[in-house]
């Protein structure tokens, strides 16, 4: 049977614009570093002759014809295509990263962004325990991350759903009916702050559920309580770091938009 691979969703055509940014913007830190001078207005593929041992010309050749087809003739490229892209600028920038910046490209990451830095140590551990197949105290570290990036004192999995009649049992049942209301109060907090970040709130209700129970004392020590049957995957530990590494950009952008407003 013949299926047809094109998905061609707009959407996901964007992703050749990134693409083609992000390499156009490394072009421009390149001659930069290297303190050659071009024209303001010179031309993506000029690159190629201002910086002789740039690689990955003819690549990046189709990723500059998709774009301008996309951009300016409305020609969706296909799913296939922009996996092709995709592969193709990550190559782009492991070729030439090293020699135009001394740094591997892998060794680039985004934690060294984060604030406050006392989160990024916790993070850097957990990209170590990731690379040592530790996943579960992966997580642990990224949990601990999580709690310094927003100031809060502690974050554990969901509790079950349980009795919501306050006067059905006794005392316990009313201490339990008092903590499902604190729950809820604290899920309503977490939606508005997600929200008014920009970030989707699906996402940290996936990241709650795969983290332990962290405590955060005002020292700033941590207590961890291990969770029954909780195994994280590789992919969701990698998951709940990028997950930490925007939110926190995405509260260090609004701190500095909101100083900025109160400034004018």
């Amino acid at each position: 049977m013949i299926t047809n691979p094109v998905n061609q969703s707009p959407a996901s055509a964007i992703s050749v614009l990134l693409f083609h940014d992000a390499v156009e913007l490394f072009l421009a830190m390149a001659v930069d570093a290297k303190n050659i001078r071009v024209r303001s207005d010179i031309s993506f593929l000029e690159y190629w002759d201002k910086l002789k041992d740039l690689r990955m010309k003819k690549a990046m050749t189709r990723l500059n014809k998709a774009r301008v087809a996309f951009k300016h003739h409305g020609n969706l490229p296909s799913s296939t295509d922009i996996e092709e892209y995709r592969v193709h600028t990550r190559d782009f920038f492991r070729e030439n990263t090293v020699k135009y910046f001394a740094v591997s490209f892998e060794a680039i990451s985004l934690v060294e962004l984060v604030k406050p830095e006392q989160a990024r140590p916790h993070l850097r551990k957990a990209q170590e325990r990731l690379s040592d197949d530790d996943p579960k105290q992966a997580i642990v570290e990224v949990t601990k991350a999580f709690l310094i990036v927003t100031n809060r004192g502690t974050i554990s999995p969901f509790p079950p759903a349980g009795s919501s009649n306050p006067f059905s049992h006794g005392e316990q049942e009313l201490r339990s009916f008092a903590d499902a209301i604190t729950e809820k109060v604290a899920r309503l907090q977490d939606q508005v702050t997600m929200l008014s970040l920009g970030l989707d709130y699906r996402d940290f209700l996936r990241f709650r559920s795969i983290v332990p129970s962290v405590a955060r004392s005002q020292s700033g020590k941590f207590q961890v309580r291990t969770t029954p049957g909780l195994e994280p995957s590789e992919e969701e530990v990698a998951f709940a770091l990028e997950y930490v590494v925007e939110t926190a950009i995405r509260m260090s952008e609004t701190d500095r938009l909101t100083r900025s407003a109160g400034e004018t």
